[in-house]
């Protein structure tokens, strides 16, 4: 009985050593489809676990997708403008105001106001009143109006006269409150509008993919959500916050195109940084004051007549700046992008985690099968160009057409 035990043994570990010397061998006949799985397999991995290796040591994988992911949407389709939109800059011709005469400037109060070094807010209720009274559709001004200044008086009567046709902003601060745990929304001095969730305020924080691009935009938003707390996230009655752009759609009676829900919705981009070229720069605000440029270029106002107008600073001006997939862009874009995303459609679907698993796979399989017709060296070599620019190809074709597919890990595969 012994012996049959460890006979049977001897047979069993032996065919143990069979299947491991076959599956060796098999390996060593097919070197192409050993590869091609291998090497999808580890591609696969890295994609997958991306975000994850960014958070903890800095590699920089994901960083490489987003920049492929980006060349395709510099490459690509860009979002047509909505016509309505239009941007003021509050740039350094409206502070030093060198470029007009003096009797121009005596002879308006905002511009007398706006050569002060520090305007007084009767400059921001001349503003709403001058582009409101010529029938703006909405004038929604960029600025956190914080603590008491002069001319609130009369800006909390402009505001107020036009409360259906003007939005200001508010901020998400990372500050906590003594005993609560939740982030801070800090919006214009109560003595202008009592409430942060007023219609008329709207929060102007973007939130930053993993490599500090925006790439996709919020519209609601509670305090909850931003804890990062899954018992905070399911609190019962949470005050919802909206964007700024939100706000603006809302406030033009478009508020039934703002995405619903309080995710991320990435966006097509339709301003590129047009406002930081000079060949592009917007009017400046000090122009609306000036009766010549008010006739020749507004038409004495009738220009804005329905227009969703955006008072901001100028970026090269104020250093108010962003990372877009285009490059650095002013503050004030990210918000008529944004808006524009609302006004006409253009938002991005992006591909689901296992499809994208699938692209990866099955750029293995492609070149699986291209080592298996093409046998000379040179030739395959040949070919890697041609494939990464197809691939190129395609995900361009999809991003115009509205979905976003990875490309960095299905070329390298």
């Amino acid at each position: 009985n012994a012996s049959g035990t460890w006979a049977l043994r001897f047979r069993l570990v032996r065919g143990y050593g069979s299947d491991a010397m076959s599956i060796k061998g098999w390996l060593n006949e097919h070197p192409i489809s050993t590869s091609a799985i291998g090497f999808s397999l580890l591609v696969a991995f890295l994609f997958w676990t991306a975000a994850l290796s960014k958070a903890l040591i800095g590699f920089p994988y994901l960083d490489a997708e987003y920049k492929f992911e980006d060349w395709v949407a510099q490459k690509g389709r860009a979002a047509a403008k909505d016509p309505r939109l239009y941007f003021l800059a509050d740039d350094a011709p409206s502070h030093q105001l060198d470029q007009l005469w003096d009797d121009e400037i005596e002879a308006s109060p905002a511009l007398k106001l706006m050569k002060k070094s520090a305007w007084s807010r009767q400059v921001w209720a001349e503003t709403l009143e001058r582009l409101a009274g010529a029938g703006a559709r909405v004038v929604a001004f960029d600025y956190m109006y914080k603590g008491v200044s002069d001319g609130d008086p009369a800006f909390r009567a402009a505001l107020d006269k036009y409360a259906e046709r003007v939005v200001v902003d508010s901020h998400i601060d990372d500050a906590y409150a003594a005993n609560n745990p939740m982030p801070q929304i800090a919006g214009p001095h109560k003595d202008l509008i009592a409430e942060t969730t007023d219609p008329r305020v709207g929060f102007i924080n973007m939130f930053t993919d993993e490599d500090g691009v925006v790439r996709r935009m919020r519209f609601r938003i509670t305090r909850e959500d931003l804890t990062g707390k899954a018992e905070m996230k399911a609190m019962p009655d949470q005050k919802e916050y909206e964007s700024f752009a939100a706000r603006m759609a809302r406030q033009a009676g478009e508020g039934d195109k703002i995405p619903p829900g309080r995710e991320a919705h990435r966006i097509r981009y339709a301003y590129k940084g047009e406002t930081l070229n000079e060949e592009t720069k917007p009017q400046s605000l000090c122009n609306i004051f000036v009766p010549a440029i008010w006739e020749a270029n507004f038409q004495n106002g009738e220009f804005f007549r329905g227009k969703i107008v955006l008072v901001g600073p100028e970026g090269n001006y104020t250093k108010d700046v962003g990372m877009s997939p285009f490059g650095t862009i002013a503050g004030p874009e990210f918000h008529l992008n944004a808006l524009n995303a609302i006004l006409t459609g253009e938002f991005l679907r992006e591909t689901s985690m296992w499809v994208d698993i699938l692209l990866i796979f099955g750029s293995g399989l492609v070149a699986w099968g291209l080592g298996r017709l093409v046998n000379h060296p040179v030739f395959r070599l040949a070919l890697v160009p041609i494939l990464c620019a197809g691939g190129f190809l395609l995900a361009r074709m999809a991003y115009n057409y509205g979905t976003v597919v990875p490309l960095f890990s299905p070329m390298l595969t």
